[in-house]
């Protein structure tokens, strides 16, 4: 790839004739196919740093457009709670212990294989707070080949990944920490809360909106 992009390889190419519906090269290390979490839980060595890692800084080194897209907002909202059900089939069908210490343990291992990639991106410079939406991520937009033009309109009226993040509820509560190091709470950030129907996200954003509020953040 280094020796790809040193002869002149575009960083930010779409392959195609453009438009949203094909894919660029930031665009898929967001949604990471390289997933340490699962590597590890399978006994497979995994370098330091992570081939994902190593991908995506070859890619800003040669000039990848790092806000062409909302890759933070994806990066929230691609990782979800889907992935604890998943987690705990996993250790039912091992015949392991479904005991919520242990289910937790695992959860907060694979949310911090979440993050590693997500501070990347924040790292190197990428907009905390460029709206996404989850239609132009999706397999139906793909098929109907949206342009960049119609994907922009969903992501204008779309949300910002702190609130995502915050909805997923307390289980995320490291992510939700990761991104204020790179922006603020709004009021939306309240209902996000409530969304998630966990006492302690609700409790933890609204004593975090109240120190915002008086300059106490």
């Amino acid at each position: 790839m280094k020796e790809i992009l040193n002869n002149g390889a575009d960083p930010n190419y779409c392959r195609g004739e453009s438009g949203w519906a094909d894919a660029n090269p930031l665009n898929v290390v967001s949604e990471s196919y390289y997933n340490t979490y699962y590597k590890r839980q399978n006994g497979e060595r995994i370098p330091d740093p992570a081939l994902d890692l190593v991908v995506f800084q070859l890619l800003i080194e040669a000039g990848a457009d790092i806000n062409m897209r909302p890759y933070i907002w994806n990066r929230v909202y691609f990782y979800n709670n889907q992935d604890l059900d998943s987690i705990k089939r996993q250790r039912k069908f091992a015949n392991e212990s479904l005991e919520p210490v242990a289910v937790q343990g695992q959860f907060d291992c694979f949310v911090a294989d979440a993050n590693r990639l997500l501070e990347a991106f924040l790292k190197a410079g990428a907009d905390p707070d460029k709206l996404g939406h989850p239609y132009p991520f999706s397999v139906d937009a793909m098929k109907a080949h949206i342009t960049d033009e119609q994907a922009n309109a969903y992501f204008s009226k779309g949300s910002r990944a702190i609130n995502e993040a915050i909805e997923k509820g307390i289980l995320w509560e490291s992510q939700v920490d990761l991104l204020l190091q790179y922006t603020r709470l709004d009021e939306e950030s309240l209902k996000a809360a409530e969304r998630s129907n966990d006492p302690a996200m609700i409790e933890k954003i609204k004593k975090l909106w109240e120190k915002q509020q008086f300059g106490h953040a």
